[in-house]
């Protein structure tokens, strides 16, 4: 059984609750981020549960996945790498995404420990992703001091603004450089192809599902194996930056 939150705490915890209605075998939630109702449901539940894409090694639930705040950090590094030093973060236009606010955190943090003071910008609430970016890309270049390089809270985001800067007769990288994450299918066909982080999607749903068949014991458990559960994101460096 499959159900999509799209970042509702309320959404998952009814789709929990009909789930668990069913006495599944396990579950498998995506993110670490739910309301107090799924929570008390998670911490009652006498099933397998594993949390995906986050990884926070002190929470009860058993996750696989990565720090977005790490991601945060790679992202800040490799702009300041490349040279750039006026550089903005663009937060999700999903008010629920609370793993792009993580990956903000550790990318003005390390940008501030660099030396540099990042800007932050926040689109319309539930704005659609094309047009957030959009938003963004417009509002940034209007300043009189403007970005020379932008990192989006993900791919659909970055390709509105890409394509926004296009628009208004901006080269990309050239004026501005535009870093994404997802790693979304699109990201090479885009001109300047969109440099990006790719998450380990398909490591997180093997591993994930390989720890649901160990709990349940139809696989043997290596413990050395079983304590790998923190995966890594990877930089895709192409034309944008």
């Amino acid at each position: 059984m499959l159900a999509s939150s799209y970042f509702s705490v309320e959404q998952e915890e009814s789709a929990v609750r009909a789930f668990l209605g069913w006495s599944p075998a396990a579950l498998v939630l995506t993110s670490r981020f739910h309301s107090p109702g799924t929570e008390k449901m998670i911490a009652e539940a006498d099933i397998p549960i594993v949390e995906t894409w986050d990884y926070v090694p002190e929470r009860a639930p058993l996750q696989v996945g990565f720090s977005h705040y790490e991601v945060g950090v790679s992202a800040a590094r490799y702009l300041h790498g490349k040279g750039y030093r006026r550089i903005a973060f663009v937060q999700n236009s999903a008010v629920g995404d609370f793993s792009a606010l993580e990956r903000r955190d550790g990318f003005t943090a390390t940008l501030t420990e660099l030396g540099v003071q990042p800007w932050v910008f926040v689109p319309d609430a539930d704005r659609a992703p094309f047009e957030a970016g959009k938003q963004a890309m417009e509002a940034l270049m209007g300043h009189a001091i403007t970005p020379d390089a932008i990192f989006f809270a993900n791919d659909n985001l970055a390709a509105g603004g890409l394509l926004a800067g296009q628009r208004a007769g901006l080269s990309i990288p050239q004026d501005c450089a535009v870093l994404g994450f997802g790693d979304y299918p699109f990201a090479p066909m885009l001109l300047p192809s969109l440099s990006t982080l790719q998450p380990p999607a398909l490591e997180i749903g093997v591993l994930a599902a390989t720890r649901v068949l160990q709990s349940l014991g139809v696989l043997a458990t290596d413990e050395e194996v079983k304590r790998l559960n923190l995966l890594h994101c990877q930089l895709i460096e192409r034309e944008s930056t």
